[in-house]
């Protein structure tokens, strides 16, 4: 819908003009700018005064989206977007207490394989580097993380993981190591 506004010296000759057929200054407000021309236009003694018009300002309503009723029945879910090359920041406890690492996915090898790394940090200066392969199942969300080797080791072995992926496909849940002993969860870091 487009709204017109009009100087106050035009607006009131045409309202003058338009007076004998009965258009009011409110309808005149109320109408769309094509109106008001054609009202003009089929009237020859108003058409001289159309020149005198002065446009302000000609605004556009935004169409309003179409709102639908939500679906009763449960979409299936789409297949996640996993695995995401990148950055998750994962915390873990262990039988040698808790444990930071940054985990950093940093290839896929196809739709279920995987490789990176692990950046651990412990207590009482435990940590170091652990590289990873891993598999990924779709239709369980369950993820397998297999380390292979250890840089600038402190304190930690090679391992594997378990963890199943969140529904949005954000974090790692539930997660176990060294045989279920170890616990750990992991969220997608975008900015490190």
């Amino acid at each position: 819908m487009k709204k017109l506004f009009l100087s106050i010296i035009p607006l009131a000759i045409l309202v003058m003009g338009c007076a004998s057929s009965e258009i009011t200054k409110e309808d005149i407000a109320e109408m769309p700018l094509e109106q008001i021309i054609a009202e003009a236009a089929e009237h020859e003694e108003y058409a001289e005064y159309l020149d005198l018009i002065e446009l302000i300002e000609i605004t556009e309503t935004p169409e309003l989206p179409v709102v639908t009723e939500p679906d009763t029945q449960p979409e299936e879910p789409a297949e996640l977007p996993f695995p995401r090359v990148g950055f998750w920041r994962v915390l873990g406890r262990g039988q040698q207490g808790n444990w930071t690492a940054n985990m950093h996915i940093n290839e896929v090898a196809s739709s279920t394989g995987f490789s990176g790394y692990f950046e651990w940090r412990g207590n009482l200066g435990k940590g170091g580097t652990e590289y990873f392969r891993g598999t990924y199942n779709s239709e369980t969300r369950a993820t397998v993380i297999q380390g292979y080797r250890l840089v600038n080791a402190r304190g930690i072995n090679i391992d594997r993981y378990e963890a199943s992926l969140s529904g949005d496909g954000h974090d790692f849940e539930s997660g176990t190591w060294a045989g279920g002993s170890g616990k750990w969860e992991a969220v997608w870091n975008p900015n490190p």
